[in-house]
């Protein structure tokens, strides 16, 4: 039993690190919802910060999870002024009709996309909502959650996004107050 054990444990353990995630982000062209075109990189190169969020119709946590990183969006804007949030449907098969009813239904500030299935392929998840952060014009990933977000990763998606403001982009400037 304790071979049987071993063996177990010794091959999952081999196996892990050939699970690794991305580390940068995964550069895209669209138009929003709105009409809008958009190029990730070039808007990184920027100097902002990017919340994107990836959501699952009918998906109460995504609800609660925007609901969240919306008004940490907000306070973030306000204070930083480099800070987008970008709110993509997770697959390819539900259209902007569907999505702005979604985004309009529970008040978002975001920018609502309608084609997510290669970039939630690309962040390896499928637990809903995948929340990633990417930054700078190194395009680096700050924050990856996979595996459905808690809530209370906001303060981690806050003060990585408040510590590129500071550190990584002369444009931003620390809040006033206090960061949640």
């Amino acid at each position: 039993m304790r071979k049987s054990i071993f063996l177990l444990v010794s091959l999952f353990s081999g196996w892990l690190p050939a699970i690794s995630q991305p580390t940068t982000a995964l550069d895209f062209s669209m138009i929003d919802c709105n009409g809008q075109f958009h190029n990730l990189y070039s808007e990184l190169n920027s100097g902002n910060a990017i919340i994107m969020e990836f959501w699952m119709d009918g998906c109460a946590p995504c609800i609660v999870a925007g609901k969240a990183l919306d008004s940490m969006y907000k306070e973030l804007k306000a204070t930083c002024g480099k800070v987008r949030y970008y709110q993509t449907v997770f697959n390819d098969n539900s259209h902007c009709n569907v999505v702005l009813n979604w985004y309009n239904t529970n008040g978002f500030s975001s920018v609502p996309f309608d084609s997510g299935a290669a970039q939630v392929a690309y962040y390896g998840g499928f637990g809903m909502p995948t929340v990633a952060v990417a930054a700078g014009n190194t395009h680096q990933l700050l924050y990856l959650n996979n595996h459905g977000f808690p809530t209370g990763d906001t303060a981690l998606v806050a003060a990585a996004i408040k510590n590129f403001c500071i550190s990584g982009s002369k444009t931003c400037h620390p809040m006033h107050k206090p960061w949640k």
